[in-house]
């Protein structure tokens, strides 16, 4: 039996999808935790597809070198965030679409990725979007 993360412990029940989707988005990216805490939201049983997508977009994954042996020492958390919301993405096995998640509207999209971004993943999320007035 796995131990429950510090998020599972903290996050009650119905609003877990919504609560982790408000954690990532207030989230101060350059806090000195940010990548255990991501970590935490994308393994979460609730996390909803429109916060992996949050979580791939703003932790910057597309402006992210895709070889890791051309990775500077500094950015290799970068680098394992950015592979382990890539394969949660692709894998696409979340507990709900309910929460909408735009990139276009939210993330000013470079011309060019450094590595492959598939289309539907430039898409809107379904669901409805939430207004934490951000």
């Amino acid at each position: 039996m796995t131990r429950p993360s510090a998020i599972e412990n903290r996050i009650p029940q119905p609003y877990e999808d919504r609560l982790l989707h408000y954690l990532a988005n207030w989230w101060n990216w350059d806090d000195g935790k940010t990548e255990e805490v991501m970590k935490q939201i994308l393994a979460h049983p609730l996390c909803d597809r429109g916060t992996a997508l949050l979580l791939y977009w703003r932790s910057q994954t597309p402006e992210i070198e895709a070889d890791v042996s051309r990775i500077p020492l500094y950015q290799q958390p970068d680098f394992e965030l950015a592979a382990l919301i890539e394969a949660r993405l692709q894998e696409n096995q979340f507990a709900s679409e309910v929460i909408s998640y735009d990139p276009k509207e939210d993330a000013d999209l470079p011309e060019k990725f450094k590595r492959e971004v598939p289309f539907e993943w430039l898409q809107p999320s379904a669901g409805i979007r939430p207004d934490f007035g951000r």
